[in-house]
């Protein structure tokens, strides 16, 4: 086996950036409507909705809580590349569990340039908006009365992998643990500015177009890869990878 450990791209104001964002988010006020048809003697099924970080749009998501006379753990189930909430909520029946559309947009497909909009600066990159709305997320399920808020944890696998990884990082000891499964776009360029192999060719194929900003362009995406997250985690983490490619590490 291997022994792989890549260098940070994190910018000196990493920290500090990452701080403002979120002291800077709007007060949540969620709007919960239970479920009827998706509910039942055990699970009360509800169906979320809140501001999306962009100023705009909401988020739209699923909250399922079992019924139980004590407080239970909670997890937030972060969906994979297109990070829609589905058709419908959550069936664990040990845990409140919480899946949204973390894009926003009323849950929208995701646009075919989505990956690339926003990188003229830090704060306007559309990865802000996806890791934002995850932890207000996080917030919805802190602020229920049912939820054990010492046992929150995340779950995804691939893209929502990364993002298990990127709001551990963020949020520190208010997660618990993390169950990210081949978490993909660890990072997009190495050090040295080259490309990393991907699945996920806009990202390369935008900086080609545009080489008098690939310099800017990599700074912006410092602030964003969910390698630079990593360090700041710091509760339990269950990670698997599969080998397939050099960006799901």
């Amino acid at each position: 086996i291997a022994k792989y450990k890549p260098e940070l791209t994190r910018p000196a104001d990493f920290k500090e950036f990452w701080k403002k964002q979120i002291e800077a988010l709007p007060k949540l006020e969620p709007k919960l409507e239970k479920v009827e048809k998706a509910s039942t003697a055990r699970l009360n099924a509800y169906d979320l909705k809140y501001a999306s970080a962009d100023g705009t749009t909401e988020v739209w998501g699923w909250v399922a809580i079992p019924v139980s006379e004590t407080k239970l753990p909670a997890v937030v189930q972060i969906s994979a590349f297109g990070g829609r909430r589905g058709e419908s909520p959550p069936r664990r029946q040990d845990a409140v569990s919480l899946i949204v559309g973390y894009r926003g947009d009323g849950d929208a497909p995701w646009p075919g340039d989505w990956i690339t909009r926003g990188l003229d600066k830090p704060e306007n990159s559309v990865f802000r908006t996806h890791y934002l709305n995850l932890v207000q997320a996080v917030r919805v399920l802190q602020s229920r009365a049912e939820v054990d808020p010492k046992r929150i944890y995340l779950q995804g696998g691939s893209l929502g992998g990364a993002l298990c990884v990127v709001v551990a990082g963020l949020l520190g000891k208010e997660i618990a643990g993390i169950v990210a499964s081949e978490p993909g776009m660890d990072y997009y360029f190495l050090k040295d500015g080259s490309p990393v192999e991907s699945s996920f060719k806009q990202m390369e194929q935008f900086v080609a177009k545009n080489p008098d900003r690939k310099e800017t362009i990599l700074k912006i995406l410092g602030y964003y890869a969910p390698l630079n997250f990593a360090p700041d985690v710091t509760g339990d983490a269950l990670l698997s990878c599969g080998g397939k490619d050099t960006l799901c590490t």
